[in-house]
């Protein structure tokens, strides 16, 4: 069993997660579900409704944002989002620890290098 750590910023895909893998299922391949924060689905929908959220797919703030990318680029396995901004941070973030740093290769998700 593996340990998780859950990066979205949409309240279903968290609940989703939640209900598959969280505490009290009956799956066995996930020990542990971790995330930052939880995302709180009424807030969203009055936040969505009285137009204070401008988009009804993300839910979080930057900080939320920013924790996860900084924990998921310490990971051994990501599995990222082709052609999304949230996943090309991480991947960059991950090439830097690297010790050859300086040599990094193309981004799988853009036509542009890393220039020093």
């Amino acid at each position: 069993s593996i340990t998780v750590y859950l990066a979205t910023d949409n309240a279903e895909t968290q609940e989703r997660f939640l209900e598959r893998y969280g505490p009290g299922s009956n799956q066995t391949k996930v020990k542990t579900l971790l995330m930052y924060r939880r995302i709180d689905r009424q807030v969203v929908e009055a936040q969505i409704a009285s137009g204070g959220v401008s988009s009804e797919f993300r839910h979080t703030d930057l900080e939320t944002a920013l924790v996860d990318v900084y924990l998921l680029s310490y990971a051994k396995h990501f599995r990222r989002t082709v052609f999304s901004s949230y996943s090309e941070w991480v991947w960059w973030l991950q090439e830097l620890r690297k010790p050859d740093w300086r040599n990094v290769p193309r981004c799988p998700t853009k036509e542009f290098t890393l220039i020093m």
